[in-house]
């Protein structure tokens, strides 16, 4: 399943933030853009199918897929001597 929140917290000596990022608010615009490419990406398919390339083309799509759903459940945590920053995508 695809990411659907960021969560960015920062703690410093001074402030404390936390960031809440809706990525579900961004995902119809990107299937929007992705489905009006759709002519060009199927016509570069075609023209790499008769250059002989094609299934390395057509693998793309779902590798991109299960990599940009990789990203669910990644923490980093980032600390210096005065602040930490921590950034979980769920």
């Amino acid at each position: 399943m695809i990411p659907m929140l960021i969560r960015i917290k920062i703690d410093s000596t001074e402030k404390r933030k936390n960031l809440w990022l809706p990525l579900f608010l961004l995902w119809p615009f990107i299937f929007l853009a992705l489905l009006l490419c759709l002519p060009l990406i199927l016509f570069f398919g075609i023209i790499m199918i008769l250059v002989g390339k094609g299934m390395i083309f057509f693998r793309l799509w779902p590798a991109l897929y299960d990599f940009i759903c990789s990203f669910k459940g990644l923490l980093i945590d980032v600390k210096s001597e005065d602040s930490v920053v921590k950034i979980s995508i769920t």
